[in-house]
């Protein structure tokens, strides 16, 4: 029943309204992906200095993790960069697509409330399908067993 729900969940896609606007959220592509794990990977918690020193170490995270957090909504409302075959016109919808993340980074730093961003933290992790994901990269590495092993002689 789980995987139904999740399923449905990355077909439809979820509503999701910041400063009375709605955005539908869908399943990230693997560019959207790629971004996301970017800002992803640069984040930091560690757990027993929050146990330590909460109030000021909670402060820090707020410092240092907060604008990455902002990005991550901001592409996730923004969407897919979209793409051609012509380079040029791809270089020119990866800048557009740049400037609607900063604008929209913005916003999303402005007004999203921490009790919004748990929720949509979630989705995201949801919406980003990463078993899916894992599993494709399992079974596309397995067709590497044809692969020609490395075979050096050595002389004794």
């Amino acid at each position: 029943m789980e995987e139904k729900a999740i399923n449905a969940l990355l077909e439809k896609g979820v509503v999701f309204n910041l400063n009375r606007k709605k955005y539908h959220l869908k399943e990230a592509t693997l560019g959207m992906l790629d971004e996301i794990s970017a800002l992803q990977l640069q984040m930091t918690i560690d757990e027993n200095r929050l146990d330590d020193n909460q109030l000021i170490y909670t402060k820090q995270l707020v410092k240092y993790n907060a604008e990455l957090a902002a990005e991550i909504v901001a592409i996730m409302l923004v969407g897919s960069k979209g793409y051609s075959h012509i380079p040029i016109v791809d270089n020119i919808l990866s800048w557009v697509w740049g400037l609607k993340v900063k604008s929209k980074k913005k916003e999303v730093f402005q007004n999203l409330k921490p009790s919004e961003l748990v929720n949509i933290a979630m989705i995201t992790l949801q919406l980003s399908n990463s078993g899916d994901f894992i599993n494709s990269i399992r079974l596309m590495s397995a067709n590497r067993t044809t692969a020609p092993k490395n075979r050096v002689e050595t002389q004794d």
